[in-house]
C-alpha cells in the first residue's frame, strides 16, 4: 500500500504543476517515516491545491491526511500522511531550508 500512496501523492503533485519533485527513502534512518517527498510549488496558492488534491486521493484509497501545517498563506507546507512525509516549498524557501542536503547527510551519515 505505501507504493500506491507515493506513487498517488507524486501523481497529485504533478497534476496541480508541482515541480523538482524528490523522493528519499528515510525508513533506515527515521522511527517516524519510510519516505520523504519535497516538491517545489509556484506559489502559496498552488501549494494549497496541491495539499488539496493528496488529501483528496489519499481520502479515496482509505488512507487520509493525518495533519497540514501551513497551509494557509505559507511558503513551506508539511503534509503527515502516516509512513510519508511530504514538505511543499516555494523556490526561495526550498533554498533557504535546504532539507535535501540535510537529508543527504542524515542518509549518508547512517551507513
Amino acid at each position: 500500500m505505501e507504493k500506491v500512496k507515493l506513487s498517488l501523492i507524486k501523481k497529485a503533485i504533478e497534476d496541480k504543476k508541482g515541480e523538482n519533485i524528490e523522493i528519499y527513502d528515510v525508513s533506515e534512518n527515521s522511527p517516524f517515516f519510510n519516505d520523504i517527498v519535497i516538491a517545489t510549488i509556484i506559489n502559496k496558492k498552488n501549494g494549497e491545491a496541491i495539499a488539496d488534491e493528496i488529501q483528496r486521493v489519499l481520502a479515496r484509497i482509505g488512507e487520509p491526511v493525518k495533519n497540514i501545517e501551513g497551509k494557509r498563506d505559507s511558503e513551506w507546507i508539511l503534509i503527515d500522511c502516516g509512513d510519508i512525509l511530504v514538505h511543499l516549498f516555494t523556490v526561495s524557501e526550498r533554498i533557504r531550508i535546504n532539507l535535501e542536503q540535510l537529508l543527504r547527510n542524515s542518509i549518508r551519515g547512517a551507513n
